[in-house]
């Protein structure tokens, strides 16, 4: 399979690279899949979580080192959204993938709401501390 990723800056095209194979990692076949693939997270290597407002865990798996981008997925994806850009964004920057709550390995609160899941992402920039550049998509 022929996978070609554009890289943009101000919206304009800069550079794409061409991948004869798939760059994106396995994808899970399965909740308990992803578990597998990701092990427990939080203490380990590579993941970072946080507690957010009303005391859920939230996870990001990190990578990459420079200046902190976050991003955060979609409503009914993953952090494996991310699998084809991040490889490229970590050879400049440190990339905080969030596990949205309810999702991977993050935990699920009582009540769901737009403001709750602002402060999920907020919990994770502080963290981070600093300028951050958040990436969403939908």
């Amino acid at each position: 399979m022929r996978v070609v990723v554009y890289e943009y800056s101000d919206g304009t095209i800069v550079r794409a690279r061409v991948f004869e194979d798939d760059p994106r990692p396995p994808r899970p076949s399965s909740p308990r899949e992803l578990r597998r693939m990701a092990g427990t997270g939080v203490d380990e290597p590579g993941h970072v979580s946080v507690t957010s407002g009303d005391g859920t865990r939230i996870v990001a798996s990190v990578g990459g080192q420079g200046p902190p981008i976050v991003l955060v997925h979609r409503m009914s994806g993953s952090d494996f959204s991310w699998a084809w850009v991040r490889p490229h964004l970590e050879d400049r920057h440190a990339v905080y993938a969030m596990q949205r709550r309810g999702r991977g390995l993050s935990g699920d609160g009582p009540d769901y709401s737009l403001a709750r899941e602002t402060e999920d992402v907020a919990a994770l920039v502080d963290r981070i501390g600093g300028p951050v550049c958040p990436v969403g998509h939908s």
